[in-house]
């Protein structure tokens, strides 16, 4: 068969594209029309994902300081269980406020502290109230653990989320997934609502994060290496 030569042109949105054909026409524009139109699109910069991530080194500085009363709800999933780890608190001695595994154990902390079931790496929402005279953990609708106690706790420290913030140590980090974590003061009115995201950074990478959909402000891992995310849910712009 003898080889022709024509010249093609097809016309895009971006202008006019001309090429010459040598040889057989009809395979060649078939070439050009697939490798033309297939192309992906961009994710977008940010988005709410499944849940945000610690591996143990990361946690989230609430900016609450550790005063009750407050009510807390959190969905959690732990990845392992063992040792002292924190899920969200603060305090120490008589000022304790805070929530967590202590050996294979739920634990949790109001003045003083006490223990409740076996603790698991299943997913839980958890609702925690550090108040006087009626302090206790929920799980999945379920009490747990209660403490009476009539102190009313302070603690100069703010309320670390995924560790007990006493002052920049990790030894409390837990590790596991975060679903979501509200925030109520002491007249029940929520003063933080968190989701896990993924956005863009400053040096153009994403990151994982928590985002107050009451404020539009990110927080950010305050703890070292990186969080780990799920999927995206919804696309979000900030």
């Amino acid at each position: 068969m003898k080889e022709i030569s024509i010249t093609i042109s097809f016309m895009f949105l971006t202008g006019l594209l001309s090429m010459n054909v040598t040889g057989n026409p009809i395979r060649s524009i078939l070439s050009v029309k697939e490798s033309s139109f297939s192309s992906t699109a961009e994710p977008s910069k940010s988005a709410i994902v499944e849940y945000l991530e610690s591996t143990g080194t990361q946690w989230i500085d609430s900016e609450i300081i550790g005063q009750s009363p407050l009510r807390v709800s959190l969905g959690f999933k732990a990845s392992e269980i063992g040792g002292d780890k924190t899920i969200i608190g603060t305090g120490g001695g008589s000022d304790r406020l805070y929530f967590g595994m202590n050996g294979n154990r739920w634990f949790f902390g109001y003045s003083s502290y006490t223990y409740g079931t076996s603790a698991d790496t299943q997913y839980h929402d958890f609702t925690i109230v550090w108040k006087p005279n009626g302090a206790f953990l929920e799980i999945d609708g379920n009490e747990n653990i209660r403490i009476q106690s009539s102190r009313i706790v302070k603690y100069s420290k703010t309320i670390g989320i995924l560790t007990r913030n006493i002052g920049g140590s990790l030894n409390y980090c837990v590790k596991g997934r975060l679903y979501y974590c509200k925030i109520y003061n002491e007249i029940d009115q929520m003063i933080l609502d968190l989701v896990p995201i993924r956005f863009q950074n400053e040096d153009g990478e994403q990151e994982g994060a928590m985002y107050d959909q009451l404020s539009g402000k990110v927080f950010r891992n305050v703890g070292t290496g990186k969080f780990l995310y799920g999927k995206d849910v919804s696309q979000l712009d900030i």
